[in-house]
């Protein structure tokens, strides 16, 4: 049974801003998903301490997470870390590489403490749709393959004792570090598995050998501060084989300045436009992909949006990979993914509307970004639209997909 240390024991690391700075604090990450091709690992994961690229695809690709601001105060740090998150239905599954020139360094006690010895600090919250939360989970793990469970963060210590007890953990050294990867019981974070909507997440690391603690997200205080840190959907997974509903959503073939297939809007060359659409050479992976600039914030939007027709009732992903640069976000602003439904008969009326904020700050990695969605059976036409809106900056689109997926 995993040990559990109360608050008293294992302070947390507080982090203040730099002194004589005035630099803004970055906010919250996006909506991050399962770093995984399917969201749901299906194929299983050995929890050794070795991820694996055939166990754990997405910490090998643009998907990972990148561990690279300061702990507390946010910012860039000096170095890095990477991991993914996966579940399998019935835990939340983490994997962490940790690039440590040297390796890491073991206390000579044998007793690792958070805050002096080399760690990966997970925390994590399970949320309902209706946004009722569990209790904050602190769960870290050491080189050494010691696991903690933390009540440092307000939940009972039974709870957290329960964490622990059902936590699998490994860590292992590698030629750049160490490695480690976390199975978390779903069941066990004060929510019913089937209620969980999403995870709020973060996850911190400490690297004694340079005093550096990093974290996912740099809350301006304690790692497990999860509300200012970011968002991890347990989704279903893709139905194998369906096609993907979008068209070009790769932005391969043009149509003039434009995508083929997708409506544009805001564009300067429209009387009433207030940003710029094109196509980019600057793509994943050296593709074409979609641009959006705008050096004022555009009230009505620049962007580009495609219409579905009779798409069957159920779950779908709607996914994309973006990157942004010099991005400014007002209120309610920031690069948007919508999604309307017209049902039949509705004569152009609006059904339902899915408006999701998808990146609001600097955001210079492609990221992968995935949208549960529900299609009402009496769908007619629904559309899809990505754009700039009340922001200024610049924004990558590429492979915008829209696929059915697989349910219980």
């Amino acid at each position: 049974m995993s040990p559990v240390v109360p608050p008293a024991v294992v302070p947390p690391v507080v982090a203040a801003p730099l002194p004589g700075t005035k630099k803004a604090i970055p906010g919250p990450l996006h909506v991050i998903t399962p770093s995984a091709p399917s969201f749901v690992n299906t194929g299983g994961v050995n929890v050794d301490g070795l991820p694996l690229a055939v166990e754990w695809p997405g910490l090998y690709s643009a998907d990972r997470l990148v561990i690279a601001e300061n702990a507390g105060y946010g910012g860039r740090a000096g170095s890095h870390a990477f991991a993914s998150v996966m579940h399998d239905k019935q835990h939340v599954l983490v994997a962490v590489d940790v690039p440590v020139a040297g390796g890491p360094i073991l206390p000579p006690d044998g007793k690792p403490r958070w805050g002096r010895d080399d760690g990966v600090e997970l925390c994590l919250r399970a949320v309902t749709r209706s946004d009722k939360a569990g209790p904050v989970f602190v769960v870290r793990g050491y080189p050494s393959g010691a696991l903690v469970s933390s009540a440092v963060a307000g939940a009972s210590t039974s709870a957290a004792e329960a964490v622990g007890a059902g936590t699998r953990f490994a860590a292992i050294r590698t030629k750049s570090g160490w490695s480690a990867e976390f199975a978390v019981p779903i069941g066990k974070l004060g929510i019913p598995t089937g209620k969980i909507q999403y995870l709020r997440l973060n996850l911190g690391v400490r690297k004694a050998r340079t005093d550096e603690s990093l974290a996912w997200v740099g809350t301006q205080a304690e790692n497990w501060r999860v509300d200012k840190a970011g968002i991890v959907r347990l989704k279903p997974a893709l139905a194998k084989g369906v096609e993907q509903l979008l068209r070009n959503g790769g932005f391969e073939e043009p149509s003039g300045r434009a995508p083929r297939d997708w409506s544009t809007f805001g564009d300067m060359t429209d009387p009433r436009g207030e940003g710029t659409v094109s196509l980019s050479p600057d793509g994943l992976a050296g593709s074409t992909c979609l641009r959006l600039d705008a050096k004022a914030p555009p009230v009505r939007g620049v962007g580009a949006m495609q219409a579905v027709t009779t798409p069957a009732a159920g779950t779908y992903i709607l996914g994309l990979q973006v990157r942004a640069e010099d991005l400014l976000a007002g209120e309610e602003g920031g690069m948007l993914v919508s999604v309307r439904h017209i049902p039949i008969g509705g004569r152009g009326r609006l059904r339902t509307k899915t408006h999701q904020r998808v990146v609001t700050h600097l955001c210079t990695l492609w990221e992968r970004v995935e949208l549960p969605l529900e299609i009402p059976a009496d769908t007619a036409l629904m559309t899809v639209t990505v754009q700039l809106r009340n922001a200024t900056g610049t924004v990558w689109l590429d492979q915008v997909s829209l696929r059915r997926a697989v349910t219980d």
